[in-house]
């Protein structure tokens, strides 16, 4: 039903700091991309991109006009904090995904239509399904199908990043009661495994999500890296960690 890891959500409440934050990013060895949408200078949410080779991106993100940030799901559930703020899957199953979570008599908004159109014309479109931040349980996920322009929506002219990161393996996200988080994750993902101390969701080959006991929130996002990266006390201070896949 789920394809992959589609991007995570990196959240700056502050638009003023959004190149402070990029430059953290690059000074742990990303590349940045920015995206050329045409209304990039006047829409209300700014976004860079760390685009990677297995297709999915990290979203820096700022909420520019002050009524749009007082509205945004995200910038209501970060109240004033920097840091991963959502992450999303992709499916070509989208209606049965939102189906399934409405049958199960959980809250979920969609689908939803996302699109946009490039500087020189050319659109991109997804359609969305929320049950997570701002509709329902905040551990779980957002979901996403691609319409038009998957090439478009996520460039990859700068996939090949200094520090080796490859791809997203995982996302560690914690919540105060694990049971009742639990029981929203199944309509979409079954039953889980037990990995240590954390209930791990494998959804897509080589890619999970894992839930611990915690604050409600993303806890760690787990890159990919085909050689024998370490994650540095920057990237820890950004909330990565890497794991190194087989060339």
């Amino acid at each position: 039903m789920f394809l992959g890891y589609d991007h995570t959500i990196f959240y700056v409440p502050d638009p003023a700091l959004l190149d402070e934050t990029c430059t953290a990013f690059e000074d742990v060895g990303f590349l940045i991309t920015d995206r050329h949408d045409e209304d990039r200078e006047t829409a209300a949410a700014r976004q860079r991109l760390i685009c990677f080779a297995d297709g999915s991106y990290i979203e820096i993100l700022t909420i520019r006009d002050a009524e749009a940030r007082a509205r945004h799901r995200l910038a209501r559930h970060m109240d004033g904090r920097a840091g991963w703020a959502d992450f999303t899957l992709v499916t070509d199953r989208l209606d049965e995904v939102i189906g399934r979570h409405s049958a199960a008599g959980f809250p979920v908004n969609g689908p939803l239509t996302h699109e946009r159109r490039l500087i020189d014309g050319r659109p991109w479109k997804v359609s969305l399904g929320l049950p997570g931040v701002g509709v329902g349980h905040v551990a779980l996920p957002f979901v996403l199908k691609d319409e038009v322009g998957r090439d478009l929506r996520i460039p990859s002219g700068r996939t090949k990043h200094p520090n080796g990161v490859t791809g997203t393996l995982g996302v560690v996200v914690s919540t105060p009661d694990i049971a009742d988080a639990a029981g929203h994750y199944r309509p979409m993902f079954g039953e889980p495994a037990q990995k240590g101390n954390a209930l791990r969701y494998a959804f897509a080959p080589g890619q999970w999500i894992d839930m611990v006991e915690g604050p409600a929130r993303i806890e760690c996002v787990v890159l990919s890296a085909s050689e024998g990266l370490e994650a540095s006390a920057g990237m820890r201070a950004l909330g990565l960690s890497v794991l190194t896949q087989p060339a």
